[in-house]
């Protein structure tokens, strides 16, 4: 037995058990053409190409913007965001950069105001050239 013999056979058994009256038959009439007329309106081309083929034939032009603009929105936030995310990473790997430097210069400041020379050697340009002789190596 094939689906319209299937079919057939399944219509015959509900119609030998309805009996609504004639104004609900000929309501439910009125809905089935309604729907047969909707399905032979819609392309077969129209089903091939939308992803939800049918539905979005029906739905009409908000389907566009449901199922195409939608999604690229999305895809251009999460890549913005994505972006922001990046940028905030190398602003603080750089900042952490600073900061070492930072700390870096702080420990020969603390150094040089420790350490047994008077602050007039440092500032003494024989005392500079002295340390450039001294850090070259023989």
């Amino acid at each position: 037995m094939n689906e319209l013999h299937f079919g057939r056979r399944i219509r015959e058994l509900l119609n030998q058990s309805l009996d609504l009256g004639p104004e609900k038959n000929a309501r439910l009439k009125a809905i089935r053409e309604r729907a047969l007329a909707r399905h032979r309106a819609v392309p077969a081309s129209a089903a091939v190409w939308s992803g939800r083929g049918v539905l979005a034939q029906l739905r009409g032009p908000e389907a566009f913007v449901n199922e195409l603009l939608l999604p690229i929105a999305v895809i251009m936030v999460i890549a913005i965001a994505f972006g922001a995310w990046q940028r905030a990473g190398v602003q603080r790997e750089q900042f952490m950069a600073l900061q070492q430097q930072a700390k870096a210069t702080a420990d020969i400041d603390a150094g040089l105001l420790t350490s047994e020379l008077p602050l007039d050697a440092y500032l003494d340009q024989g005392f500079v050239a002295w340390l450039s002789d001294e850090s070259q190596p023989d």
